[in-house]
């Protein structure tokens, strides 16, 4: 489960959804969700970022949402573009 009052979040769109590269972001590469182990496109500028800070987190935007859920959050509560479609 994520810590969502400790942490920074940043989401990673999961390759079984995107299975190219997103082309609006710069050198992405797959990298493992650190939750599920899922395969999901980090960029370069999120993986500059997650360095810059101990409590900054990467994880899949699949598991962003479960643990948001889990937590007793509501989907429509995310602000992601389409959430719904990653239940």
């Amino acid at each position: 489960m994520i810590d969502f009052e400790n942490n920074m979040v940043m989401g990673c769109i999961p390759i079984a959804d995107l299975p190219q590269a997103p082309q609006d972001q710069q050198k992405c590469e797959a990298h493992p969700c650190p939750m599920c182990n899922a395969p999901m496109w980090v960029s370069e500028f999120k993986r500059a970022w997650i360095k810059e800070a101990p409590n900054r987190i990467m994880r899949c935007f699949r598991c962003i949402i479960d643990s948001h859920v889990a937590n007793g959050g509501n989907v429509d509560d995310i602000d992601l573009l389409d959430a719904t479609k990653l239940i």
